[in-house]
């Protein structure tokens, strides 16, 4: 039986390899210029941004 910090250890080996800080920034700012086009479409169409559903990728409105 390993111990926690074993077991955290051996979960998170390897999983930072592969992953440069640039290509990060990159696929974060495809997702915020993915989220900002959301709602700005939503601005146009009327919608408050307080009222945008934040998990699709449509404006749609929060159930309520």
């Amino acid at each position: 039986m390993i111990g926690f910090a074993e077991y955290i250890e051996e979960f998170l080996k390897g999983t930072d390899e592969g992953v440069s800080p640039a290509e990060r920034r990159k696929r974060n700012a495809a997702y915020l210029k993915k989220t900002m086009a959301k709602y700005r479409v939503a601005r146009e169409l009327g919608m408050k941004a307080a009222d945008v559903n934040q998990r699709r990728n449509k404006p749609t409105l929060k159930k309520r």
